[in-house]
């Protein structure tokens, strides 16, 4: 509630027709979020015991790049 209410102030809406649209649109965007978040993981996780290996890999590669990404980033922090 609170963010809706910063939001609607921020925006200049104050009442009326304009808030309950914004509001409703807010609504709106959460739930498509939710749903297409839901229907993400779920496909995701049947293709993963589909592919298993090729996921398993995927995700391993994917760690090390990031913990090499990290490191230089640490190295380069302390220059």
């Amino acid at each position: 509630p609170t963010q809706i209410a910063a939001l609607a102030t921020l925006i200049g809406i104050g009442g009326g027709i304009k808030a309950i649209l914004f509001l409703s649109c807010f609504v709106f965007g959460i739930l498509a979020s939710n749903i297409a978040v839901a229907f993400f993981a779920s496909t995701g996780y049947i293709a993963i015991r589909k592919h298993g290996r090729i996921y398993s890999i995927i995700g391993a590669l994917t760690a090390g790049f990031s913990f090499v990404v990290g490191l230089s980033l640490l190295q380069n922090g302390n220059k």
